[in-house]
């Protein structure tokens, strides 16, 4: 029995590795809560001895707030490295249609890029920021299009300029996350139409 060749299947995994931008950006973010969160605990300290000696309880609660802040802060960095760290199961083969064989490798990793971004952007705990950011790495990877690919997406209606566009219009909007998850979703949706001749 003949061996099936797979060396060149795309592999599934997430789209947004721990590249050495994100490494360096989450380091210095890291220092820097790290000295905010020691300086809020030596203001924690101070707070405290006000409170027992002096009854002032205006500081505690500013430090409180405070408190409140850094820890939102710390949660959100903690999520945003699970997710690096920690690919999404998108191999929902089931609902690729046969047209999906057709589409060229480079299509077939936006169509596996899209699913990963759609599902990043609907965890609860994500907010306008990291909406923004994961919709502008999504972008990035169309930019890296070439040739027949790019021409491919023309012919849908899309282009990179176009996308900036209606991402920078999503990033001044309220609810972020329901306009991106739109947007991608109508943009895999046409992928994945039969539409276009891919042999053309």
């Amino acid at each position: 029995m003949a061996e099936t060749d797979t060396s060149h299947e795309l592999v599934l995994a997430d789209p947004r590795p721990v590249t050495a931008g994100f490494a360096f950006t989450f380091v210095s973010a890291l220092l820097v809560l790290g000295i905010i969160s020691a300086a809020w605990v030596v203001s924690f300290f101070i707070a405290l001895v006000l409170l027992v000696l002096e009854g002032a309880g205006l500081p505690a609660l500013m430090v409180g707030a405070t408190g409140i802040l850094l820890v939102r802060a710390w949660r959100t960095m903690v999520a945003s490295m699970r997710r690096r760290l920690h690919p999404m199961e998108i191999e929902d083969y089931d609902a690729l249609p046969p047209h999906f064989g057709m589409l060229s490798s480079g299509l077939q990793n936006v169509v596996y890029v899209t699913r990963t971004t759609r599902a990043a952007i609907a965890e609860p705990e994500i907010g306008q920021p990291e909406v923004s950011r994961a919709m502008f790495e999504w972008l990035m990877t169309l930019e890296a299009l070439q040739g027949d690919d790019v021409r491919d997406l023309r012919d849908r209606g899309f282009s990179v300029d176009g996308l900036r566009d209606e991402l920078q219009a999503i990033a001044r909007a309220g609810r972020p996350g329901p306009e991106a998850d739109a947007l991608l979703s109508r943009f895999e949706a046409s992928l994945l139409h039969r539409g276009v001749d891919p042999f053309r």
